[in-house]
């Protein structure tokens, strides 16, 4: 997960040491309120004193600040079961790839992405409001090409859904594989980008920003939802630049499915 998951580890650390010094002055406070000082050294009594000035305000917002310090870290999770899940697709990479070239791996990608109902910090305009249900990369296999953008999944206009990220969470349990999309380069016409972008639930628009960036286009595109608990927590991407190398009737992709749906909603319930 490399920055992520450094960035997570410090802040869940933080939050947990935030939560615990708030929980103790609550509780100290709480305590001293209602000791009676008869029979305590004077300075104990002077500071049992102090505590009756103590605004009760302060009292709540130490309570708010515990309690969202605990929200804050249920929210990122545990740093030890991402490191797991962040180990478990680096080498599922490598079983589920027939074709895999060692010295460009960012080019065979496994991407989990979670649903989340509400995303401040989105690219919401007019019709797609923050509210309205994104799904956010939270992990990828490799150390390279982090940067991962948002897909809208709105359940109540599951049309709506941006790319095969989108599709696959509204959809069925079965996913979506697409193993031979067209290659597209700088040099293709926006007919042929627009027939990409249809048949990967994009727009041209995101076709055509990829390329001006020098991002790479994925021929092979294929995933399925993740549940935990029972109901759809998010979903697992498979992409590569290549064409056909990954065979979806193959046993040996039914199997890895099956094992990869099991453990990660195992792992996931720890979340």
């Amino acid at each position: 997960m490399g920055m992520w998951l450094r960035r997570n580890t410090t802040i869940f650390h933080t939050l947990g040491v935030l939560q615990w010094v708030c929980l103790c002055i609550v509780a100290a406070l709480t305590a001293a309120d209602k000791l009676n000082p008869e029979g305590y050294p004077q300075w104990i009594r002077h500071a049992l004193g102090l505590v009756k000035f103590v605004p009760s305000w302060l009292t709540l917002a130490l309570i708010g600040m515990t309690a969202a310090s605990k929200y804050g870290r249920t929210v990122i999770g545990d740093p030890k079961i991402w490191r797991v899940i962040q180990n478990l697709l680096d080498e599922y990479r490598d079983l589920v790839f027939e074709r895999c070239d060692d010295r460009r791996l960012h080019h065979y990608r496994i991407t989990l992405f979670e649903y989340r109902r509400i995303r401040i910090c989105c690219r919401w305009k007019k019709g797609r409001m923050p509210w309205d249900g994104w799904l956010c990369a939270v992990a990828r296999s490799g150390h390279t090409t982090k940067k991962v953008g948002v897909f809208l999944a709105p359940l109540n206009k599951p049309d709506e859904a941006e790319g095969v990220v989108g599709q696959i969470f509204v959809g069925d349990e079965l996913g979506i594989n697409l193993t031979s999309l067209p290659s597209i380069t700088k040099d293709s016409s926006p007919e042929e980008i627009s027939d990409y972008a249809r048949r990967a639930f994009v727009s041209p628009a995101w076709v055509q920003s990829r390329l001006e960036f020098g991002l790479s286009i994925p021929r092979t595109l294929c995933g399925y939802p993740i549940l935990r608990g029972g109901e759809r927590w998010g979903v697992i991407v498979f992409d590569s630049v290549d064409e056909g190398c990954i065979s979806i009737r193959s046993q040996k992709w039914m199997v890895s499915k099956t094992m990869m749906t099991s453990v990660l909603s195992n792992l996931l319930k720890g979340i």
